[in-house]
């Protein structure tokens, strides 16, 4: 069994790890994959903030660039702190993109 998830956006497929999420029962798996879609267009579209939304919760994923690893994943730490009709909640993960472009931000790639 692995211990990541994965989001496809633009092509590129993503891998990432939950590092601390008191909020991750709050939010269904759909919204979970919301949210990393986002933190995935803030990497590529080289943003450091962006709303995010869902049927049952709004909220905003950031990051502050601080990169982590746990074992062999080493990756961009992504938060989200939102809402919802079932409470309020942060989410903390590590992404990483398994395609070969890296981590560096879209405008500094050849």
């Amino acid at each position: 069994m692995d211990y990541y998830n994965e989001v496809s956006y633009r092509g590129e497929v993503w891998r990432y790890i939950y590092l601390e999420s008191p909020g991750f029962f709050i939010l269904p798996p759909e919204d979970h994959h919301k949210v990393m879609e986002r933190a995935v267009e803030m990497h590529v579209d080289n943003k450091k903030k962006l709303p995010v939304k869902g049927d049952d919760f709004e909220g905003t994923v950031y990051t502050h660039g601080e990169s982590g690893l746990v074992g062999s994943f080493f990756g961009q730490c992504y938060y989200c702190d939102f809402e919802s009709e079932r409470g309020n909640g942060r989410i903390k993960v590590l992404a990483e993109p398994i395609n070969g472009r890296g981590l560096l931000p879209a405008g500094s790639r050849n």
